[in-house]
């Protein structure tokens, strides 16, 4: 009986314990959103544009004929392969960060 009397105590204590702590935060962070409203500086760091770097539209150079066959990202790159005429094949590297062109592999028949 000792011992089932002790374990209720001890829970109870960690019961207010959480509660004080609960109240502690939620007073913390009341402050802290009323001190922003009064034009303190916040502590916390800006928040960052969903698209950081972002390069817009790209133009990638198709020759006329050719036609998109698959698109793969790989890492941080994107391979583009092109289906042209005449067996004429080309894959064609971006950089998915800049849109940058990285270079282009032009597959051409052997006579």
């Amino acid at each position: 009986m000792q011992l089932l009397k002790a374990v209720v105590i001890i829970l109870g204590m960690l019961i207010v314990a959480g509660v004080a702590v609960i109240a502690t935060t939620i007073y913390m962070r009341s402050q802290d959103l009323s001190a922003r409203r009064d034009g303190a500086p916040s502590t916390q760091a800006p928040p960052r544009p969903l698209l950081e770097g972002a390069f817009g539209a790209r133009r990638v150079a198709v020759p006329d004929g050719s036609i998109v066959q698959q698109v793969t990202a790989a890492g941080e790159r994107l391979i583009v392969w092109l289906g042209g005429e005449a067996g004429q094949a080309r894959i064609v590297v971006l950089d998915l960060a800049t849109g940058v062109e990285l270079g282009v592999f032009v597959f051409e028949p052997v006579p």
